[in-house]
């Protein structure tokens, strides 16, 4: 593996279906089947659990990232709505209110897509090991916004032992707990159970973030890549970009970013780790942000 690189990403979404991720299932099946894991277990409906060994060689780590949409089910009352609960309490007479309210209503309404209960999630990446990500992909969040939900349940529990480490870039903040809310919003509550005991302690094990293993301090993932000489994010989507490219139907590039992000934060856990085994590129330190003229004009 040349070049800080790992094998390629597959842009072949594993679609949600009757039976969810078949594919993705089996593939961990075939990966972790002498996997020894943590004693912590996956409750099955018939009151059992997946097994578990104290024996933690090998063990396998799932690297996770999600992109998620506004609530799509929104019209405008609720958006109205939802800006009301949002308006700086400095705002005090009715007037500046209302305006406030209707000139931020849909920059508000948009950030639902950081909100753990309005939130909907359209993709979960997903890599076992060192294999190529893989997609979880909601065939229409619109009208079903709990379909991701079903297949990341399905996954886990067709797994014969749980990750020893989940690993992600910020995802004990963020991706973790509004999975674990969502599960059980959409009636995963296995999922739900078991992701909220992996972040019931602040500090569990079995959530590896790239950055809290950062001692540079807050950083994001691009820059943490660039300096530790790995692969970056691509060019021309992030975050903030998701629901736009939902509505122009540009599912797979924003596939593609999520894979590369679960990659990349792969990464860098396994060069904070000292487990990577590619080529280094050169550290690229992150630059100085331009002045704006606005305020450069001011300076003397």
């Amino acid at each position: 593996m040349g070049q800080g690189t790992w094998p390629g990403y597959d842009p072949r979404p594993v679609r949600l279906s009757g039976k969810v991720a078949q594919v993705a299932q089996q593939k961990v099946r075939n990966e972790t089947s002498s996997i020894k894991s943590s004693p912590i277990y996956y409750a099955r409906e018939d009151g059992g659990h997946l097994g578990h060994n104290d024996e933690t060689e090998g063990a396998m780590r799932l690297t996770i990232d999600i992109e998620t949409l506004p609530a799509l089910g929104w019209g405008d009352e609720d958006k109205l709505r939802w800006a009301y609960r949002k308006v700086p309490k400095s705002y005090k007479k009715p007037e500046s209110i209302a305006k406030w309210v209707q000139d931020n209503a849909e920059e508000q309404w948009r950030r639902t897509s950081f909100d753990p209960v309005h939130a909907v999630v359209w993709m979960v990446g997903l890599a076992v090991d060192h294999e190529a990500p893989f997609m979880l992909i909601a065939k229409d969040p619109a009208h079903d916004p709990g379909e991701c939900l079903r297949g990341l349940a399905e996954f886990f529990g067709g797994l014969d032992y749980m990750p020893r480490a989940i690993v992600g870039k910020y995802h004990r903040k963020f991706d973790l707990p509004l999975l674990a809310v969502q599960a059980f919003l959409h009636g995963q509550h296995r999922l739900g159970c078991y992701l909220a005991d992996v972040l019931s302690y602040p500090y569990d094990k079995r959530v590896q973030d790239v950055g809290e293993r950062w001692p540079g301090g807050p950083i994001s993932l691009d820059p943490l890549a660039r300096v530790l000489g790995v692969t970056g994010k691509p060019d021309g989507m992030d975050g903030s970009k998701v629901y736009d490219a939902y509505l122009a139907g540009r599912e797979a590039e924003v596939a593609a970013y999520c894979g590369a992000d679960v990659e990349s934060a792969r990464a860098c856990w396994d060069v904070l780790t000292g487990r990577y085994m590619g080529e280094l590129r050169a550290p690229e330190r992150p630059g100085v942000p331009e002045i704006p003229a606005a305020i450069r004009d001011h300076l003397k």
